[in-house]
């Protein structure tokens, strides 16, 4: 049994790697990770916008309007009689 820290072999771990210093650890946690997202975090508002706009261009809210212009030729709904 191993009663003090003193008596480890921390120069080579079984793996073959030695244990980090107290130093390199602090200054892995210290690095600012770099970012590797897409449009930094800002990518489901691209695609809510890319959507929006597709939306507005494919499937217009106002139907085409269509123009007649011959005369009508129909019977006049009003009558004008005499008293």
């Amino acid at each position: 049994m191993i009663n003090d820290v003193t008596d480890i072999d921390t120069s080579v771990q079984s793996n073959g790697h030695r244990p980090a210093a107290a130093n390199e650890v602090i200054d892995a946690l210290r690095r600012k990770p770099r970012t590797v997202l897409l449009f930094r975090g800002f990518a489901p508002a691209v695609v809510a916008l890319v959507l929006i706009v597709l939306m507005l261009w494919l499937a217009p809210s106002v139907a085409p309007e269509k123009v007649v212009t011959k005369p009508d030729t129909s019977h006049p709904t009003t009558h004008v009689t005499k008293p």
